[in-house]
């Protein structure tokens, strides 16, 4: 079964699409960042650029990381960043002090690419 996304489509309509159609419709700029799409995670509408968060939340696997002892982390981005999102490209930070992703003022048409990453601790 297709993953499905219910999005605001206009005055109170909402049309269930696939992440497919998603790209379709914002390549042809019928959506686009800032359309609404219906979190079954947190129960609550959100704007598109949250998607890849909402699919694959990064406080989960953060503390993945941290379970396994991992002690930073790096952002890094898809190579078609806003600049909000450009702004945390490569930085590495504590994995007890990262930022949320999407960033707040994050403008990523349609949706945030930001990962975080593990960063190795070098031996010496």
């Amino acid at each position: 079964m297709e993953d499905r996304r219910w999005i605001w489509k206009n005055a109170g309509h909402t049309e269930s699409v696939t992440v497919q159609q998603l790209y379709y419709k914002a390549k042809h700029r019928r959506i686009n960042n800032q359309t609404p799409f219906w979190s079954e995670r947190l129960n609550q509408w959100l704007p598109l650029n949250h998607l890849l968060h909402d699919i694959s939340p990064d406080r989960e696997r953060l503390a993945k990381m941290r379970e396994s002892g991992i002690k930073y982390v790096k952002i890094t981005g898809s190579g078609d960043d806003c600049g909000a999102c450009r702004k945390l490209h490569h930085r590495i930070y504590s994995i007890d002090a990262v930022p949320e992703l999407p960033p707040s003022n994050c403008e990523c048409n349609p949706w945030c690419g930001c990962l975080i990453i593990a960063v190795p601790v070098e031996r010496g």
